[in-house]
């Protein structure tokens, strides 16, 4: 089932203009939100995102190379550090939309939902990076270890320990 927009209405800006009080879902926002991300790093005289396409129920997402993967999370860690949660978790949950076999990406989500005072979804997510850990496509074995160490240090902290290897 494909999440919809939350329900807001409209409002009146400064200027009187109408806009509109609703909140995009993640995979609403994805593409403005990549066209920005992609217009940023052109005008720093970096290439833009190479790329491919992901199927996601009836829709299709973009797919970003690894190093806008690791941009996109650099870029929500940032806004964590900045204590600005709400657009932490939807930069983060476009990564995850974006890429969606990567530990790391799923961890990142868990770290802001956590930050955000949802545990029971950063519970969640860190169980899932957990279970997508053995297919991420990532060839780094060191950030796989630490993104394992993370999952598994986030789930003990918030007092649902990992039983048995993973």
């Amino acid at each position: 089932m494909a999440p919809t927009s939350a329900s807001g209405g409209s409002k009146r800006t400064a200027r009187g203009r109408s806009c509109s009080t609703s909140v995009p879902t993640a995979q609403e926002a994805l593409p403005r939100s990549l066209a920005h991300f992609e217009r940023r790093h052109r005008a720093d005289g970096q290439r833009g995102p190479e790329r491919r396409t992901s199927r996601a129920g009836d829709t299709q997402y973009p797919v970003l190379a690894d190093e806008e993967e690791a941009a996109l999370n650099r870029e929500g860690y940032r806004l964590l550090a900045e204590k600005n949660t709400k657009e932490a978790v939807r930069i983060f949950e476009q990564n995850v939309v974006a890429h969606p076999h990567s530990a790391n990406a799923h961890d990142s989500l868990s770290d802001a939902y956590e930050a955000a005072g949802d545990l029971e979804k950063a519970i969640e997510l860190a169980r899932k990076a957990l279970d997508v850990l053995p297919r991420d496509p990532s060839k780094d074995q060191a950030l796989k270890d630490r993104v394992r160490a993370s999952a598994t240090e986030k789930l003990k902290r918030l007092g649902h320990p990992v039983s048995g290897p993973r």
